[in-house]
């Protein structure tokens, strides 16, 4: 098998899942209305945005201009060269990182830090240092936006039923990273979000299921195959298609100005 065609292939799968996720959720217009009428404006400083886990840089393009810079960190290479064209194309006056959080060492202090589903992908018992990292770059004064999905949303109650009990413990939610936050002595305000994610077919639909549970679930067996089925057909498909809900929680960490 030719290794460098599967690593393409997988690339492009995963933009064409991401591109259906950009394109058929209103989640990203409604995080951006929330972060400009509730936390920039009560800002101190606009000088500097970090967005860490830009992705294809939904919520960087259009909050960057609000700031005098703006500095990303996005491992993925399609879409970090994606926002530099943009950033060219535009003029906007961003600096892109294509690496992971971990592996960097920053020069920058930013008045809003944006954590936009990105702790997914960090170990729970990781939590802590990614954070701590990220308020070290945060300006007295300024805010940490973290976001991700909840116990209400359909991925949490179909991973319940997909994932083994040890795998299904691991797996970080909003309400716990907000009880974890507020018990490792942050600053945080917790605001609950309802959004969905609607798919034409059920093949988008299959993709889009195996997307949002990480690549933990192989469905390569007939039991995760029926059970993926059955949740589906019975809570996922509506008159004109399906809907998957992505309800969550937007946590906002406030940096005291003292410090």
């Amino acid at each position: 098998m030719d290794t460098t065609k599967a690593i393409q292939d997988e690339a492009l799968l995963y933009k064409h899942v991401f591109d259906m996720l950009s394109t058929n959720t209103q989640e990203y217009e409604d995080f951006i209305s929330f972060i400009e009428t509730r936390v920039i404006p009560h800002l101190p400083n606009h000088n500097d945005l970090l967005d860490i886990g830009a992705g294809r840089g939904n919520l960087t393009r259009p909050l960057s201009f609000y700031f005098k810079q703006s500095t990303i960190v996005e491992p993925n290479q399609a879409f970090y060269d994606e926002l530099m064209d943009w950033v060219r194309q535009t003029g906007a006056n961003v600096t892109g990182y294509n690496t992971t959080w971990e592996d960097i060492n920053l020069d920058v202090m930013a008045d809003l830090v944006i954590l936009s589903h990105v702790l997914y992908y960090v170990p729970l018992d990781n939590h802590l240092a990614f954070v701590r990292k990220a308020y070290s770059h945060l300006r007295p004064g300024g805010c940490m936006i973290l976001a991700l999905n909840g116990t209400q949303s359909d991925i949490w109650k179909l991973c319940k039923q997909l994932y083994s009990p040890e795998e299904f413990a691991k797996l970080p939610y909003a309400e716990l990273l907000y009880e974890n936050l507020l018990r490792w002595n942050f600053r945080v305000t917790y605001h609950p979000f309802h959004s969905t994610i609607a798919t034409k077919t059920e093949a988008d639909t299959r993709l889009m299921i195996d997307f949002l549970t990480l690549g933990k679930v192989k469905f390569d067996n007939d039991d995760h195959v029926s059970i993926r089925e059955a949740y589906l057909k019975s809570k996922l498909r509506k008159a004109d298609g399906y809907s998957i809900s992505s309800s969550g929680g937007i946590i906002v960490l406030t940096k005291p100005l003292e410090q």
